[in-house]
């Protein structure tokens, strides 16, 4: 009697816990390096707005620079190259 009711008691078990959920595989596809070139500027006379701006980057190094013309008329230009890490 006791044996039967622990062989209904462990059917009764397994039933009621189901299917183990099994994790998703998923695959990643190997990306291209990163490769793109960024340039822009404003010229308006109107304002006397004058400013550009140029970004390029080739895998994991990037480089770029921006100047601006100042109310006063002085130039900022600073640039970044590979190994620094602000600006000049």
């Amino acid at each position: 009697m006791v044996a039967k009711f622990a062989i209904i008691l462990s059917l009764a078990a397994a039933a009621y816990a189901g299917l183990l959920p099994v994790s998703k595989v998923v695959y990643a596809e190997p990306e291209a390096p990163a490769h793109y070139d960024f340039s822009y500027s404003v010229h308006d006379d109107h304002t006397g707005d004058l400013k550009q701006q140029q970004e390029s980057r080739k895998g994991d190094v990037v480089q770029g620079s921006y100047s601006l013309v100042q109310p006063d008329g002085a130039t900022t230009k600073p640039e970044a190259e590979p190994a620094d890490v602000i600006f000049k």
